[in-house]
């Protein structure tokens, strides 16, 4: 969900998966087909804004979720920027990762718990979500019909974590 580059994708498919990957940025997406193309994996790609135009089932999905849902796509590419490219520094990036999250504050913990809650129609009876978030998003999950257990640090603040649903 929200492949674009394609890196994830490509990963999976590489290792024998059946892989779908859908982006709201259709750019992204044309990004994502070069890159599954050049790596020459077969993958399953659309247009998508998150559940939108979803009617599979999976066993597992697969989201990064941006730090403000309601940046458009123009903000978001400039916020890329400045972290890619202009904050070089891992201390400046991570400072800009804790102020782009206190900017979006309550509105990025009910974008999650949406998310969540939709994923759950999404998934295969076994199916696992995995999420890249801040640590400073668990505490406000609503965790009442999921468990959740970190899998992996990536920063300082943020980590890999497995969403199965009770």
């Amino acid at each position: 969900m929200g492949t674009g580059t394609g890196y994830c994708a490509i990963f999976l498919a590489q290792r024998g998966l059946n892989v779908d990957a859908t982006d709201i940025d259709k750019q992204a997406l044309d990004c994502a087909k070069k890159n599954a193309n050049l790596n020459k994996v077969k993958i399953n790609m659309f247009f998508s804004n998150l559940f939108r135009n979803i009617s599979d089932k999976y066993d597992l999905i697969l989201f990064n979720p941006p730090a403000n849902a309601n940046e458009n796509i123009a903000q978001r590419r400039f916020k890329s920027f400045l972290k890619n490219y202009l904050l070089k520094n891992s201390f400046l990036k991570s400072l800009a990762s804790q102020v782009f999250f206190y900017l979006s504050g309550k509105k990025r913990v009910e974008f999650l718990n949406d998310f969540i809650e939709n994923a759950y129609n999404y998934l295969n009876p076994e199916g696992i979500l995995l999420m890249h978030l801040s640590i400073k998003d668990i505490p406000c999950l609503k965790k009442n019909f999921f468990s959740i257990k970190q899998i992996e640090k990536i920063h300082s603040h943020t980590a890999i974590f497995e969403i199965k649903f009770l």
